[in-house]
């Protein structure tokens, strides 16, 4: 029979886990910045900045530093300067230190609020089309707060073992990943639905087979984005639901699963932007409108002979819905 995994051996198992998380965190952030604020183009910062997205990343930068933090201040409180009976053990028992729950339900706030708003976008700024989404944002944010609440007035031996909190945990995890699914489900839909009018449009006006769609891998970015956050929370409910103190190491590792997750949608959609514009065929003048179906007379374009046009007229729309995607530009020119 395995030994069990005693409550601080998970602690420093799960600083360490989570520490090795950070440090390639701040990788794809440095990235991410640069997709933000850099034009290799001009090859200077860019004259117009997304500021709601740069908050966005600084928002999750605070939050997962602050959470190492405090889980290094821990456990340094729990092996260097707890001098009580019972020793590091007794200090990690202590729930009542609750302020990592805080990290991960604001991280997780932030980062469902920005799939929100690019949902939101995507769909041409369509509240009926969210409003579910809203509604389970709210839902989880109101079960987050409660949480929060009552780890920080409970006087309990361990985390796994706060029925009290049980519920909230289950209905924040439950409805989060239900929004999720959710909103990532809504922004492929409608990037598969502009995919398919447009490849209607390059068959009639060329009759030819089309090339690759890059709309076609800004659905496997969101995907594998969902895909990761959703195999984290599912490791995360299992640990907990099996009451082993792994779960400590689960939770920390999401709150930078999160921002890593943030940080990649807007690196790998800016690198499919980029390869986009720099082509030489989508070096045209192009004014795009679609807040329904793609119609011919809804895009203005220089005429190339040939197959040249009905190509800007598909790059253009796939570059602007990268665009959606990565920064939550508008869809309306």
């Amino acid at each position: 029979m395995a030994p069990p995994f005693l409550i601080d051996s998970a602690q420093i198992v799960g600083l360490f886990m989570e520490t090795l998380l950070y440090g390639v965190y701040l990788v794809t952030l440095a990235q991410c910045l640069r997709a933000l604020l850099w034009s290799p183009a001009d090859h200077c910062f860019k004259k117009v900045i997304h500021w709601h997205m740069l908050a966005a990343a600084m928002l999750m930068f605070t939050f997962a530093t602050l959470d190492v933090a405090f889980g290094l201040r821990h456990n340094l409180d729990a092996f260097v300067y707890y001098t009580g009976p019972g020793g590091a053990k007794e200090e990690f028992e202590n729930i009542s230190y609750w302020v990592q729950v805080t990290d991960y339900v604001a991280q997780t706030c932030v980062g469902d609020s920005i799939l929100i708003y690019r949902c939101w976008m995507i769909w041409n700024k369509r509240w009926l089309i969210v409003l579910p989404s809203i509604v389970l944002w709210l839902a989880g944010t109101t079960c987050g707060a409660i949480l929060i609440h009552t780890f920080a007035t409970m006087q309990t031996p361990a985390l796994t073992e706060t029925t009290s909190a049980t519920p909230w945990v289950d209905g924040m995890t439950a409805l989060t990943l239900a929004m999720n699914l959710l909103s990532t489900f809504l922004i492929v839909c409608r990037i598969w639905s502009i995919d398919r009018e447009t490849t209607a449009l390059m068959a009639t006006s060329t009759g030819a087979n089309r090339r690759v769609s890059k709309l076609r891998m800004v659905m496997r970015i969101l995907i594998d984005s969902a895909a990761l956050y959703t195999v984290c929370v599912i490791v995360f409910v299992a640990t907990y639901v099996a009451g082993s103190n792994a779960n400590y190491g689960t939770s920390d590792n999401l709150v930078q699963i999160i921002g890593i997750s943030f940080n990649l949608i807007i690196i790998r959609v800016n690198s499919e932007s980029e390869a986009a514009a720099s082509a030489p065929e989508s070096r045209v003048t192009h004014s795009l409108r679609w807040g329904g179906p793609v119609r011919r007379r809804d895009t203005l374009f220089t005429t190339y002979p040939g197959r040249a046009s009905d190509i800007a007229k598909e790059n253009v729309l796939e570059i602007k819905v990268s665009q959606d995607v990565e920064m939550g530009t508008g869809s309306e020119v």
